[in-house]
């Protein structure tokens, strides 16, 4: 909560507005203190929040829980967040997580990992969980499966996520990993190398770069 002196009237106030009726931001100066804003009644449930059906986490039985729509929400307040639903974090390879506390112990979970556990069923050895329409953020039972990792990765070719290939496996490749790093680490200039491995001096580049075989 941001507590600040009006310079006009030197009075005390709460926020941008001051009691005296000086509405002037830039009279307003010094911060005094700064607390955590007072906690807030929860909004009305909505007709789509309504229909949700919330699950315990496993392992975090009266800590947290997961909705069939994919969402999480904490179940108490503690030094580290507010009761309620959690903002996901979305990582570097576009799946959505949360952060869970656990006897002052933090672990960053899956989102869609956490859904399926929940009304699936746990995953079975030896298989990996599909998204079935692509969409990496969109964890909800109907659209989750679990299948062999050679399944995963032909789905992900059939719907057009899969990568190209890279490197070695490349069928087009000149030369190996092994190679590339011989390239990265060698003070040669880019001609020599280029020709001892049979590639072009702008590949020689690329590869120091790290724009290839990286």
């Amino acid at each position: 909560m941001l507590v600040t002196v009006c310079a006009e009237c030197r009075h005390v106030h709460v926020g941008r507005v001051c009691e005296c009726g000086c509405d002037d931001w830039s009279k307003l100066v010094g911060v005094l203190d700064s607390t955590p804003p007072p906690s807030r009644e929860p909004g009305p449930v909505t007709d789509a929040e309504a229909e949700e059906e919330w699950v315990p986490i496993a392992g975090y039985e009266g800590l947290y829980s997961v909705s069939s729509a994919g969402r999480v929400r904490s179940k108490i307040t503690t030094e580290h967040r507010r009761k309620g639903v959690l903002k996901p974090l979305l990582d570097r390879y576009g799946y959505q997580s949360v952060k869970l506390w656990r006897q002052g112990v933090c672990t960053r979970a899956k989102i869609h990992i956490l859904v399926a556990a929940a009304f699936i069923g746990p995953r079975p050895p030896g298989l990996v969980l599909n998204h079935l329409d692509g969409t990496k953020t969109r964890n909800v039972p109907s659209t989750l499966e679990y299948v062999t990792r050679a399944r995963n990765n032909q789905h992900a070719s059939e719907i057009g996520l899969a990568r190209a290939p890279r490197g070695e496996d490349h069928g087009r490749a000149k030369i190996t990993a092994a190679t590339a790093a011989i390239i990265r680490e060698s003070p040669e200039s880019h001609r020599v190398l280029g020709q001892r491995y049979g590639v072009s001096r702008g590949h020689v580049y690329r590869i120091k770069k790290g724009l290839a075989w990286a």
